[in-house]
């Protein structure tokens, strides 16, 4: 099978994130075209796009290095992602469609059920992470799915260690302000709900968890689209 690109991509996204490639590993061109049986130039291709997910830095005359993730680079990208939920909530209110917070609602309810049932860490994540993908879905606004994307992949896997019936809360209000219109409100809301995230993280409550033969490494499974690639 002919590597390309965005396989290349995948393979190492997936070795850094499973420790494979330590923060501050040296990733040689040479090395990994030699692995896998591509020109050097192909590489470098891979190297800007896990640049662009923050996985790794291109430093001029020095070389490519896998960056360090730790509690300080996940609180930076929830303050962003908080400024852009709020943005993504408050769109909803305008274009998301009555069956589609529907579905955000049962999504809610089945994490918590989930986690009521004593469900493992990575099906919890998983649906946290569903629900507000699809948030960021039903806003329909492109440029706000890309930049949501940006950084997804460095968020994946992280599990917070929270009361699962507040998270359900917090989703189910955020949902009901939609519902009613109320812009203002969900705004509010999103934002306590990823700030209650970010005290998780200063405090130590949460862990990264390994990737497995089960998980995917695609930085976009998460953030949704229909069938034909549109929001």
């Amino acid at each position: 099978m002919k590597m390309t690109r965005r396989r290349i991509s995948e393979i190492l996204q997936s070795d850094i994130l499973a420790g494979k490639y330590p923060s501050g590993k040296r990733l040689t061109q040479p090395k990994l075209a030699r692995r896998f049986g591509v020109s050097h130039g192909l590489i470098r291709e891979s190297f800007m796009e896990l640049q662009s997910l923050g996985l790794v830095e291109m430093r001029e005359n020095l070389g490519t290095f896998v960056r360090g993730f730790d509690a300080g680079r996940m609180i930076e990208i929830l303050s962003v992602r908080e400024m852009l939920e709020a943005l993504a909530v408050r769109e909803c209110c305008e274009k998301a469609l009555p069956f589609e917070l529907d579905d955000l609602e049962n999504l809610a309810r089945e994490k918590y059920e989930f986690d009521k049932a004593g469900g493992d860490k990575y099906g919890s994540e998983s649906l946290d992470r569903k629900f507000h993908a699809r948030l960021a879905r039903y806003s329909r606004n492109e440029t706000l799915l890309q930049a949501l994307m940006t950084h997804e992949i460095l968020i994946k896997r992280v599990y917070l260690y929270r009361d699962p019936k507040g998270i359900y809360e917090d989703h189910r209000q955020i949902v009901e302000a939609i519902r009613r219109n109320q812009p203002d409100e969900a705004e509010r809301l999103i934002r306590a709900h990823v700030r209650t995230n970010i005290e998780a993280i200063r405090k130590g409550k949460c862990e990264r968890l390994p990737m497995n033969s089960d998980s995917p490494t695609d930085s976009r499974e998460s953030i949704e689209r229909y069938p034909d690639g549109t929001l």
